[in-house]
């Protein structure tokens, strides 16, 4: 398993960090804290993406290239 700061989550995968800090609030985003600092599973996450993405109306997925 690949565990990942938010901030790097956030360069590995192409989305701003406040996008991925307001889906951990929300309990959406696969990880735990150790002390103040919170660890993405980036594995979890990128399937998270996926699923995401494939149950995105096709107009979306258009938009975005996919």
């Amino acid at each position: 398993m690949k565990f990942l700061t938010i901030r790097q989550t956030a360069k590995e995968f192409g989305i701003p960090e406040f996008a991925i800090r307001t889906m951990q609030k929300c309990g959406e985003v696969p990880g735990f804290y150790s002390g103040s600092r919170f660890y993405v599973n980036a594995e979890k996450f990128e399937e998270k993406l996926l699923a995401a993405e494939e149950s995105a109306p096709k107009s979306m997925r258009e938009a975005i290239g996919r």
